[in-house]
């Protein structure tokens, strides 16, 4: 101590003793001493930089804090091994050396942070950096690695989520500089690859919809011309699907679809127009594509209009003969429509202007090909429906009920590959749009003659030109005051190639046919034919001398002289109620013995329908034998509607009732277990009351 000032040399505890010698004036004092703590002073950090780059430009470096260190040592926290001190002795020190060496390079830089006395070096956030965002992956592409690069966390992880294509390397590797994701092929066209933060996403993208399934319309009655359309959801490619659109064949209709079931209803349709319908779907992705309109139903809209019509039979009469000149002269040529007038004709049976539709025989002789005949009231080049089926050279009928124009014609098309046919129209019948006619009464099919066991006439088979007569009216449930019937005639066991007639009169040599065939042929044909005044039909078999066959005959509804019973609406535009080939009515094949209800009530004709007219083919047939169609499903008929051999090409109309409950048709395919056949069915027209 020097002038009362007291000089310190280091921090510790300071003792300090006072004491005061004796002498001639006084005596000595007894010592005093006094202590107290000096402590050293806070560390004061100096730093050059707040994060210091490490990496293979910088391989080594130290970071030297400095200040000073009240007891020759720092806080450090790291948590990474490679970060070493160096032991520093004196005090004071003017530098701290931390030395960061090659050996650890788990990533490309640190973090240094200063709080009061502690130097923490931690891991630096994660910077992700990588090509593009989505890597391509295809057959051009089909195995890729992306890269994450950047740091990654401390411990050699990374958070990374991936679909199950992808893998990452099974054992994590610390340090890294890059951390690669395989994704290999079979699953997707692409993925997508995000990266936010730290986290480096794989999943496979959306796109868009698959096409949905084959749309199924119902179209509405009673004037509302719609058509309710329902279809099966496809996959959706990955993305909610936020819309469907429904597209009528015109291109002028669309549907839009919100919520709810998969159905909407398409308005504004034209009557008597037969439509097609397509269905979109759309998710986030974009449009899927449109399902095929040619699996699609086509539906028309025979919107039930008031004009309906009664029946006048008439004895059968031919207006149409190719060969003859009759009607028409020439063969008729692929595609090439042919108009020829009905009304005003057949002398006593005259057709009078004005009638709506014809119930007639058709039948194509010595075709060239296999082909097809439309007829109808409209000139159709190209017609997506046929009255009746054929093979090359055949001789072979049909009964249909067909329209007739505004004008009172009738046009043919004949539909093939190639060849010619020539045509012979017999018709039986007309119907006009008043009350004159006569009205129809349904009724399940009955067989009311089978030469084979004596049904009807003797057990006996018809002799050529030799008329038989039998009894309708009065059996079977059809009642006394029925004027004409519908029904199903079949030939088997013929000796010769020819025909048979049936009509209300017993004629030696009739000037019209039913049904034609070859020897040996089981063969069938609808008609519709006018009862003699007895009630009686007579059948004559045209053929040579000696010749023979058995005759089978189906009724399958009745017409009366009042209006107790149905009117008849005929269909500008035939059109389907039942193909298995590609679902409209039912999907696949009819099994043998296995019978098949399809709807055709508030479909194709209106709610309150009774009966329809129609054509009925069969296609792709494993075995010869027959189809039964009628209102109730029947495991084994009893009747026919049509018969065939197996790869016959061959139709044939029918006139039969709906099922009262619910306005369906059922089908049977009768022949051997197992076999199998496509059932095609056109609609021309129905009846109500």
């Amino acid at each position: 101590m020097k002038d009362g000032t007291l000089s310190l040399t280091g921090a510790g505890t300071c003792v300090v003793t006072a004491s005061q010698a004796g002498s001639d004036d006084w005596q000595a004092a007894a010592p005093v001493e006094r202590s107290f703590l000096i402590s050293p002073a806070l560390l004061t950090v100096k730093a050059d930089h707040a994060i210091k780059t490490y990496g293979s430009a910088n391989p080594d470096f130290t970071y030297a804090i400095t200040g000073f260190v009240g007891d020759d040592s720092v806080s450090v926290v790291s948590g990474l091994a490679s970060l070493s001190t160096t032991a520093v002795t004196g005090s004071p020190v003017d530098s701290y050396p931390i030395t960061v060496t090659a050996g650890d390079l788990r990533a490309d830089n640190y973090s240094f942070t200063f709080v009061n006395s502690t130097l923490e070096i931690g891991k630096a956030p994660l910077t992700v950096t990588a090509p593009s965002p989505t890597r391509a992956y295809g057959a051009d592409n089909p195995d890729f690695t992306p890269n994450y690069a950047g740091l990654v966390n401390g411990d050699g992880s990374s958070s990374l989520t991936t679909v199950p294509i992808c893998t990452t390397p099974a054992t994590k590797l610390s340090p890294v500089d890059a951390y690669p994701v395989t994704c290999s092929g079979g699953v997707a066209d692409n993925y997508d690859i995000s990266y936010v933060s730290g986290s480096l996403t794989v999943t496979t993208p959306s796109a868009p919809p698959t096409v949905p399934g084959k749309p199924t319309a119902v179209t509405a009655t009673a004037g509302n011309l719609s058509a309710s359309v329902a279809w099966t959801a496809p996959t959706d490619g990955g993305s909610t699907i936020t819309g469907y659109t429904v597209t009528a064949s015109d291109g002028t209709h669309t549907c839009p679809w919100t919520s709810g079931l998969l159905t909407c209803n398409v308005a504004g349709l034209t009557n008597g127009h037969a439509y097609t319908f397509t269905v979109t779907a759309t998710n986030g992705a974009g449009t899927g594509p449109a399902s095929d309109p040619s699996n699609s139903v086509t539906p028309i809209v025979p919107v039930y209009s008031g004009k309906t019509s009664t029946f006048h039979p008439v004895d059968p009469i031919r207006l149409l003969d190719t060969r003859a000149g009759n009607g028409l002269s020439g063969r008729l040529t692929v595609g090439v429509p042919r108009t020829f007038q009905i009304t005003g004709r057949g002398g006593a049976s005259n057709i009078p202007l004005g009638a709506t539709a014809v119930t007639a025989n058709v039948t194509v002789v010595h075709s060239t090909a296999a082909g097809s005949v439309y007829l109808g009231p409209a000139e159709i080049a190209s017609p997506t429906t046929a009255t009746i089926n054929f093979n090359r050279n055949d001789v072979i009928a049909s009964g249909a009920t067909i329209a007739i124009s505004s004008t009172g014609t009738m046009s043919a098309t004949l539909t093939a590959a190639s060849g010619t046919t020539d045509l012979l129209l017999d018709v039986t019948g007309y119907f006009s749009p008043d009350a004159s006619g006569d009205t129809y009464h349904t009724m399940t099919p009955v067989r009311l003659l089978d030469t084979r066991i004596g049904n009807g006439l003797k057990k006996a088979k018809l002799k050529a030109k030799a008329p038989v007569t039998f009894t309708v009216r009065g059996r079977g449930g059809v009642p006394s005051n029925a004027v004409a019937v519908t029904g199903n005639l079949t030939v088997t066991n013929a000796t010769a190639t020819w025909a048979v007639y049936i009509g209300p009169s017993a004629l030696k040599s009739p000037a019209t046919s039913t049904i034609n065939f070859v020897k040996g042929q089981t063969r069938a044909n609808s008609l519709t034919v006018a009862l003699s005044s007895k009630g009686t039909l007579s059948a004559t078999y045209l053929a040579s001398g000696g010749a023979t066959t058995d005759l089978v005959f189906d009724v399958t509804g009745f017409y009366t002289a009042d209006q107790s019973g149905a009117k008849f609406v005929p269909l500008t535009t035939p059109t389907y109620v039942l193909d298995t080939r590609s679902g409209i009515g039912s999907l696949g094949k009819l099994v043998a013995y296995t019978p098949r209800t399809f709807p055709v009530r508030g479909l194709t004709v209106p709610a309150n329908a009774t009966a329809i007219s129609g054509i009925m083919s069969v296609y792709n047939q494993t075995s010869t034998w027959a189809v039964f169609v009628g209102p109730y499903a029947v495991t084994k008929p009893t009747t026919s509607a049509l018969n065939f051999v197996r790869t016959d090409n061959c139709s044939n109309g029918f006139t039969v009732a709906l099922n009262p409950s619910d306005g369906s048709l059922s089908v049977t395919y009768m022949s051997g277990a197992g076999n199998t056949t496509n059932v095609v069915i056109v609609a021309t027209g129905y009846f109500v009351p």
